[in-house]
């Protein structure tokens, strides 16, 4: 085998060492709020979903009590789209208050983080 060989060889070697290292790698997730105030978010968050998806239903299907009185919008189509968007965005929320809530279930109590 010539050095050029030998070479890439060597490469591969430490390219599957790092691919075996990163995969066995613990992650050092850190909570960026505290525990009461993800479980708070959390549960204030499934609520508006909730309530925000039930709205853009309701203004997806022109529900009589909605739209048709001389206040209501004039496009519910585009309010029930405005309301699943803000819906999806209170899903992020919970999705990432949920998560917040497992990396403190990783740290004991009075650990200072």
């Amino acid at each position: 085998m010539d050095s050029i060989d030998l070479e890439l060889v060597r490469c591969c070697r430490i390219a599957l060492n790092l691919v075996v290292d990163t995969r066995n790698m613990v992650l050092n997730i850190r909570p960026l709020v505290s525990a009461p105030l993800a479980g708070c978010c959390t549960v204030l968050s499934v609520f508006g979903f909730i309530i925000l998806f039930a709205f853009g239903s309701f203004y997806a299907r022109h529900a009589a009590a909605l739209t048709e009185s001389t206040a209501d919008p004039k496009n519910p189509d585009f309010v029930a789209k405005v309301c699943y968007t803000a819906a999806f965005v209170y899903a992020a929320f919970v999705v990432f208050c949920g998560l917040q809530l497992t990396v403190h279930q990783r740290y004991p109590r009075g650990v200072q983080l």
